[in-house]
């Protein structure tokens, strides 16, 4: 799904997979007009979005899906500044926790939860039943996410001594779940809510969220990046009698607790733009942490799939300058063999393989795919904001080390290369980092035991999950 904003939003171009379209309904722009909310402004963008078709994997034409994040009220604005778009009550917040000036939104004020849950029943009542929408994401806080604070704007909102409370904010959330229950309950809904105010409080709105039946309301996470999670690396260790609060409930642990059970989505954090191996690595592995928690959507800005893009907007289309230059997927680069590293390349389309695995389950699956890795974070593929080392395009195949290779960085896959016959057992699909050739070689149709020759903290560092047919 593509982030798109208030202006023209061209369809994807050709060739493209099926992008839905995520739009912000930003509070105070939805204006009252003889006392009622008008949405014209945001429907006239709906039905813009609506009318283009997007060609699913399988062939099938569609119209272009429609997602709404609101209410919209507290975000990015100029630099060093958060912007408050809300209709709620403000905090003026004294120094040193936050610059002088700044607003905070008043999440412990009753005046501005009743705002807030007037607003989510209005937008249910006009979009509930339109099968245009696809679903709704809850803006909890700054950023839509369930947080206090802000680092872009200096908002020290984690502190003990901040004017709300972190059980203000737990309760601000907890009514909002309730009221987007309430507004929206043939939808689902997601809850950015990896910066929460404290690991108890996303334990409790999840166990809120599996009360609900069904259980449309699930969980967003705006961290995607290609590292193993922090808790399968490094265990918490319990040393402390009796057992802390909140133990057991970071965002990872309760996604792949509750994957299969609620609904889940992820998100980047961050955006940029394509070029070379090392950022290719870095998507890649970031496209497959958000596939093995069995995501319904990836939420991602165009240069995570297209280049170039627009230098104004980032968005995928034809741009100003000239000579015109096409856009090109860059979701299908991990397609190419690479004769110097042994890769062999992905077998199939990469961004057709995507959505084939978007809202599957191990039940509604029939093959098997399984990432292998033994490093946290990928070898050879720094971040984005990191200088990129020549190593890691230069170095010459060898044994992986602690060092930065570009034998180590390349993404290695093995399959079977014969067709599935009916009634045959599952299809094992290998993805994994080139030092692991035992790894490899161990692969076999319809099994999840440990391979006998393959590293134990590889294969315990890895979530497994079940593909789609024709992903052989």
């Amino acid at each position: 799904m593509r982030r798109d904003e208030t202006e023209y939003i061209p369809p994807p171009p050709a060739g493209f997979p099926a992008l839905a379209s995520h739009i912000n309904v930003i509070w105070n722009e939805v204006h009252f007009i003889n006392g009622e909310l008008d949405w014209s402004a945001i429907e006239t963008q709906v039905a813009q979005i609506a009318a283009q078709h997007v060609t699913l994997a399988n062939g099938t034409a569609i119209p272009r899906p429609v997602w709404l994040t609101l209410p919209v009220f507290w975000r990015q604005g100029e630099p060093g500044k958060c912007e408050y778009s809300g209709r709620g009550n403000v905090l003026i917040v004294p120094t040193p926790l936050a610059p002088v000036g700044q607003v905070v939104p008043a999440f412990g004020d009753a005046g501005f939860l009743t705002r807030y849950r007037d607003f989510v029943l209005a937008a249910g009542r006009q979009w509930n039943n339109d099968p245009r929408i696809a679903g709704v994401i809850i803006a909890g806080g700054y950023d839509n996410e369930t947080q206090i604070g802000a680092s872009y704007c200096n908002v020290l909102g984690e502190r003990n001594d901040f004017p709300v409370t972190k059980q203000q904010m737990t309760d601000f959330v907890t009514n909002a779940i309730e009221a987007f229950h309430d507004a929206f309950p043939d939808k689902p809904v997601y809850l950015n809510f990896a910066p929460a105010p404290t690991d108890q409080a996303r334990c409790d709105w999840v166990n809120l969220m599996l009360s609900y039946n069904p259980r449309h309301i699930g969980v967003g996470f705006n961290g995607m990046k290609p590292d193993v999670p922090a808790f399968v690396e490094h265990p918490p260790v319990l040393t402390t009698t009796p057992t802390p609060s909140g133990l057991d409930c970071g965002p990872l642990e309760l996604i792949k607790r509750y994957a299969e059970i609620l609904p889940v989505k992820f998100e980047p954090v961050t955006g940029f733009p394509s070029g070379n191996n090392s950022e290719l690595q870095w998507r890649y592995w970031s496209w497959l942490l958000a596939l093995t928690a069995r995501v319904d959507f990836v939420d991602v800005q165009d240069a995570w799939f297209c280049s170039p893009v627009h230098n104004h907007n980032g968005l995928c289309f034809p741009p100003t300058s000239t000579p015109y230059t096409p856009p090109t997927l860059t979701l299908n680069a991990v397609q190419t063999p690479n004769p110097a590293t042994g890769d062999d390349g992905f077998p199939v389309l990469f961004s057709d393989w995507i959505e084939r695995q978007l809202g599957k389950t191990a039940a509604t699956n029939d093959q098997l795919w399984v990432v292998l890795r033994e490093t946290e974070y990928p070898i050879g593929t720094p971040k984005p904001t990191e200088p990129i080392p020549t190593a890691t395009v230069t170095a010459a195949a060898g044994p992986a080390t602690s060092s930065i290779t570009s034998r180590s960085s390349r993404h290695r896959l093995r399959r079977f290369t014969s067709a599935p016959s009916a009634g045959s057992p599952p299809l094992l699909l290998i993805l994994c980092p080139a030092t692991l050739p035992a790894c490899r070689s161990q692969s076999r149709p319809s099994t999840r035991a440990t391979p006998s020759r393959c590293s134990p903290r590889c294969w315990d560092s890895m979530w497994w999950t079940r593909s789609t047919p024709g992903a052989n």
